[in-house]
């Protein structure tokens, strides 16, 4: 990579220098992504994690799940999906390519790079949208994208307090493990960076294939190639003048014209205490981490409740009660 000298006349900021930092990040991520594809194909080595939790996973053919090294203990149910999700949390896995199906390896290393890149992307662009506020004199916008910044360091280190976050960090959670262990549902959720949620009131991004939606679909209904784009946004209140506060929002945000390319944003109730979220991300801390986030500690009654309003409500009506028996059956193993 090319350096840029600044010459004596130019003043560096601090937000430039991280920003550079991260730059260099991003490409070691590239790097290590076609060392571990060039591994994959030969068949050989070891793939090492290098989150902030590394553990050892041995894959068991039979019962096509995994075997996690947990605080000395050997844990089964451990799906594919469980070990992407995990990636956001900075939770990583090393495994042997002489054990583990190289089709497994290669979605697991080609998640992670995504999900590292993309956190790497989200904290650059919160730094450059907060110099640029503050250049512009926007010091109420520049203070938001500060306070982004502190969200974003709380997510990566485990340390987030706030309910409506860590609900939203486990809705994610949980809706990565779906689409990598039922593909039957037909779902993809894609994570937003700082500006699509402080501008355009997205919280993430879920797409449903089209040939997994209602057979009813309005005319006027926009579908980008086989599937339905959807942008959600998560609300803790339920009271009918609460709702309409927060619908207003994301009218007023529609109405201004959203830069990212979805069909409809839909708001959606938590349906959820937040003593209950509190409580999972609790327990799940006391019983050290263990693989598939917080979530994994929900009642099924809940797991199911959020798929049915996330994947219904973009258009997959009655998806997840089409295949309700499949569903319980994976919440059941991962208990």
């Amino acid at each position: 990579m090319k350096e840029t000298i600044p010459t004596p006349s130019q003043k560096i900021t601090e937000e430039q220098r991280e920003i550079e930092v991260l730059k260099i990040y991003k490409e070691q991520i590239s790097e290590e992504l076609s060392e571990s594809l060039k591994m994959i194909a030969e068949g050989k080595g070891v793939i090492r994690g290098r989150g902030s939790v590394n553990r050892e996973i041995m894959y068991d053919a039979k019962g096509k799940s995994f075997f996690v090294n947990c605080e000395g203990k050997l844990g089964a149910d451990v799906t594919l999906g469980d070990l992407i999700a995990d990636v956001s949390l900075g939770h990583e896995y090393s495994f042997s390519l002489d054990t583990v199906p190289a089709p497994f390896a290669k979605e697991y290393v080609l998640a992670r790079a995504k999900t590292r890149i993309n956190q790497l992307y989200n904290r650059q662009i919160a730094l450059q949208e907060k110099e640029k506020s503050e250049e512009r004199g926007k010091l109420t916008r520049a203070s938001h994208f500060e306070e982004a910044l502190h969200d974003i360091e709380a997510r990566e280190k485990g340390t987030e307090v706030h309910a409506g976050k860590q609900f939203e960090q486990d809705a994610v959670h949980l809706l990565k493990q779906v689409q990598f262990d039922l593909p039957e549902l037909g779902i993809e959720v894609e994570e937003v960076n700082v500006v699509q949620d402080m501008d355009e009131k997205i919280d993430f991004i879920v797409k449903v294939h089209e040939h997994h939606r209602g057979v009813q679909v309005a005319e006027d209904e926009k579908t980008l190639g086989d599937e339905a784009v959807f942008g959600i946004q998560f609300t803790l209140k339920w009271k009918e003048e609460d709702l309409k506060v927060k619908q207003n929002k994301i009218d007023k945000s529609l109405a201004k014209g959203i830069h990212t390319q979805v069909d409809d944003v839909l708001l959606v109730t938590v349906p959820v205490s937040c003593s209950e979220i509190k409580k999972a991300h609790q327990e799940w801390h006391k019983r050290g981490c263990p693989p598939g986030g917080p979530v994994r500690l929900y009642t099924q009654e809940v797991k199911m409740k959020i798929l049915e309003k996330i994947v219904d409500g973009a258009g997959g009506k009655n998806t997840v009660q089409k295949h309700k028996e499949a569903v319980e059956e994976y919440f059941r193993k991962k208990k």
